[in-house]
């Protein structure tokens, strides 16, 4: 995350160099420095929709002085400024909008009618604050599944040991309608405050981890694994999986799909089916609060066999 924060920095300066010049034979040096430090003023902190502003207003503003040959370069600024404001705010406002996705999938396996709920990327507190964090758990709460899961990156660089406590007392909520299973992800790797306050924490609320383990119930066999990044994490043939149950793997990062369906697994985090067979009364819904998804998609009486 340093490296991309570092990265930021250097183009928001560029940026800065590049109004200067531009304003030099238009504005007096004061005007052009109070310019230029009111921009980094507003993008210190790097969020994200500041960072991505500065970033498409520096290359709209480069694509616009290449087409114009430097002859308009206030026609420039304004357009790129412009431009990028509308795509950042196009991007803030359909990261705020919820997009529920329900998968309706079909097996020839043995399973009672099932609902799953999966969650993942809430970036706690930096994509999300308390207000929305409650809002989101309140959504969740309605969907009442036979189980929950929690899919990675939930927490990150920036997110204090209170932020954390907060969000898992929020989403601790959740287990009085449904078991709820939690996997790590990469930015789980990266936090503040150590490893085991963050498991103390999750089960505190009451949210099992899956860690390279597995549980089992009404003829389901759910798998949360640790991140690809760990070179110990079990492989999928470890597991011994076999036909007679639904295997479902829960992975940050999907990988090895030849292997996991060489290897008897039906679902591949949550949203992937690794198998041409469709699957028999399995409800899912997904729900991603900082990467929606646009479109409702629906999958139902595919019969195809691999």
């Amino acid at each position: 995350m340093i490296y991309l924060q570092m990265g930021i920095l250097i183009l928001e300066i560029g940026l800065c160099i590049l109004l200067n010049n531009l304003l030099k034979n238009k504005l007096n040096k004061k005007i052009r420095y109070a310019i230029c430090i009111a921009l980094l003023l507003y993008c210190w902190n790097m969020r994200t929709y500041k960072a991505m502003w500065a970033i498409h207003t520096l290359f709209c503003l480069l694509v616009l002085l290449i087409l114009f040959k430097k002859r308009k370069p206030i026609i420039c600024i304004i357009l790129s400024a412009i431009i990028s404001t509308s795509i950042v705010t196009y991007g803030y406002v359909n990261m705020y909008t919820i997009h529920q996705t329900t998968y309706n999938l079909k097996t020839k396996k043995s399973i009672t009618s099932t609902k799953i709920c999966f969650i993942s990327d809430v970036h706690y507190p930096n994509a999300n604050n308390p207000e929305r964090l409650k809002e989101i758990t309140n959504t969740l709460l309605k969907v009442k599944p036979n189980f929950y899961l929690l899919g990675k990156d939930f927490v990150e660089e920036s997110t204090s040991k209170e932020d954390m406590e907060i969000l898992f007392k929020q989403l601790g909520r959740l287990t009085k309608v449904a078991p709820v299973y939690f996997v790590y992800g990469n930015h789980e790797n990266k936090i503040k405050f150590t490893r085991n306050k963050l498991n103390q924490e999750i089960k505190k609320n009451n949210i099992t981890i899956l860690n390279d383990q597995e549980v089992h119930f009404n003829n389901i066999n759910l798998i949360g694994r640790k991140d690809y990044t760990n070179k110990k994490r079990k492989k999928t043939k470890d597991y011994h999986l076999t036909n007679n149950t639904y295997n479902i793997v829960l992975d940050h990062q999907p990988q090895g799909t030849k292997e996991n369906i060489k290897n008897n697994v039906d679902l591949n985090s949550v949203v992937t089916p690794t198998t041409f067979k469709c699957f028999h009364y399995l409800s899912l819904t997904t729900y991603n609060p900082t990467l929606r998804t646009i479109t409702e998609k629906k999958h139902s009486n595919l019969h195809k066999n691999h």
